[in-house]
């Protein structure tokens, strides 16, 4: 019997073949190269289940979104396919798009549609190198070579969703759709001027004298050459002025500097308008550190559909006075994630200062099990927080260690926008509904409007859940840490499947 993988291309065979009859005075073809390349990227145990007419019908609806396109024009389409109006059948939506080939499409525009609560049933998506005339019309149509840097490559994609019924449903796709697709383009094209950006900003706090300490200078500045170094996906960038008004201090947006997704022509009015800083937060602004690391109220929608990681890095005048922020919007790539403590600038002095601050030996049992918790510590928690409120947690953590019950550690973001929860549960108490438990429980005590959540195990006899509720303010929020960990405990003790 021959393999999958022959009948995959006999079945491909065949449907250039009625492509050729059908189509013998409409770019037979070129529509026959796309459909190589198109099923191509099919799995050859669900190809060879469909029908051929169905076959030659989706990719005579691909061919007519995609024959005429300009110069840098993303082209979307959203439909029900049917036998009258189509010429195939399916169950599902179809979105089909083609824009120039760009990292993080796909994974951007299928984060988009789970945003919107649909299911993706299938995606197809090859990167194809086609040449149009001077009005967009196909004329060659061929594979992607293996070389990003090859011209006129572009994205042809489809998704497949649960059938949509009404009018607004549709529009609210494209709206999505069409949405990220921007978002995309202004990442790409504002790419590596925002590695500039960052690279002039790094000079210039290396060329100043700072009443901050040289070796914790030295250290974050190389935490800002190795962030740049691939291993943080810039989404945005804008400055902020610090200004003074009588009384009052002023953050104030500079909607000129705004880079990727922060430029000026893709941002709100709020989002450019001056704002009155409280007493707590221009101590904060004021304060003589260099660098804010946190987390963006902002949710990202390029790549991951997650709350931006934020790095702030204060303006200093040439009196060394505080005057306003760069901040970077992104996300941490998974190299980041990967690596290390030991090989990380920042962390690395962090991680010894915890050592120092523990006072176990390297060599000793417990040395290697805080080089393991250390690494294992979720890295955004471990960027993020302050080495003095480090040490009591990742202590607490060595001890539950050699416990066997709920442990529960929280921590207010500086800014007030987020509480980080880590929960540490004996594995064989844990699952799902009880996650879900602990999470109502955090955002209603916070009035939080939405969280994060992330559930690992370890070798040892522990599942560690880390939510993160985020809000405005949260600062302001007192909870009673002993009594919500009793709570949890409760929950999880008397919990009857």
């Amino acid at each position: 019997m021959p393999s999958l993988e022959h009948q995959k291309q006999q079945v491909i065979d065949d449907v250039c073949l009625s492509i050729a009859k059908q189509f013998s005075h409409d770019q037979p073809q070129l529509r026959q190269n796309l459909a190589r390349l198109y099923y191509q990227e099919s799995i050859p145990k669900e190809l060879v289940l469909y029908r051929q007419e169905d076959m030659v019908g989706a990719l005579d609806c691909l061919w007519q979104l995609i024959y005429k396109r300009q110069a840098d024009q993303d082209k979307v389409r959203i439909y029900g396919p049917n036998y009258e109006e189509h010429g195939w059948d399916n169950n599902h939506t179809i979105i089909d798009i083609v824009a120039d080939n760009r990292p993080f499409l796909i994974s951007s525009i299928s984060s988009a549609l789970a945003t919107l609560g649909h299911t993706v049933h299938k995606t197809t998506h090859p990167v194809v190198a086609i040449k149009r005339d001077n009005k967009g019309q196909i004329n060659h149509i061929s594979a992607f070579s293996g070389d990003p840097e090859e011209p006129q490559l572009e994205a042809v994609m489809r998704f497949e969703i649960d059938r949509l019924h009404t009018d607004a449903d549709i529009a609210a796709v494209q709206a999505s759709v069409q949405g990220v697709l921007q978002d995309v383009r202004l990442v790409v094209d504002d790419w590596r001027l925002m590695q500039d950006k960052m690279h002039t900003v790094i000079d210039r706090i290396d060329s100043q004298n700072l009443a901050i300490d040289e070796e914790t200078k030295s250290e974050q500045l190389a935490f800002l050459k190795w962030a740049v170094e691939n291993h943080f996906t810039f989404i945005g960038y804008r400055y902020y002025a610090l200004e003074k008004q009588g009384d009052d201090v002023l953050i104030v947006p500079n909607a000129d500097s705004g880079l990727g997704t922060f430029r000026a022509n893709n941002s709100t009015e709020e989002h450019l308008q001056a704002s009155v800083l409280n007493e707590y937060l221009v101590n904060l602004a004021m304060r003589p550190r260099l660098l804010v690391i946190t987390k963006s109220t902002s949710r990202s929608t390029v790549h991951r559909p997650v709350n931006f990681d934020y790095l702030g890095v204060k303006e200093f005048d040439d009196a060394g006075n505080i005057v306003g922020e760069h901040r970077f919007f992104g996300l941490y790539a998974s190299a980041a994630y990967m690596a290390r403590v030991q090989d990380i600038p920042f962390l690395r002095s962090k991680a010894r200062m915890i050592q120092q601050g523990i006072q176990v030996l390297p060599a000793s049992h417990k040395g290697k099990a805080l080089m393991h918790i250390l690494n294992s510590y979720p890295r955004d928690e471990m960027l993020q927080t302050p080495v003095e409120e480090l040490i009591p947690i990742i202590k607490g953590i060595m001890e539950t260690q050699e416990r066997h019950h709920l442990r529960l550690f929280l921590r207010t973001d500086l800014y007030g926008r987020y509480v980080s929860a880590l929960i540490y549960v004996p594995r064989e108490r844990f699952h799902t509904q009880l996650r879900k438990q602990f999470e109502d429980m955090l955002l209603k005590e916070f009035q939080a409007n939405s969280s994060d959540f992330s559930v690992s195990f370890d070798e040892l006899s522990m599942a560690r859940v880390h939510i993160t509720v985020h809000g405005q303010a949260l600062y302001t929020k007192n909870c009673d840490h002993d009594a919500m960990e009793a709570r949890m405990r409760y929950a999880m003790l008397n919990w009857h499947y």
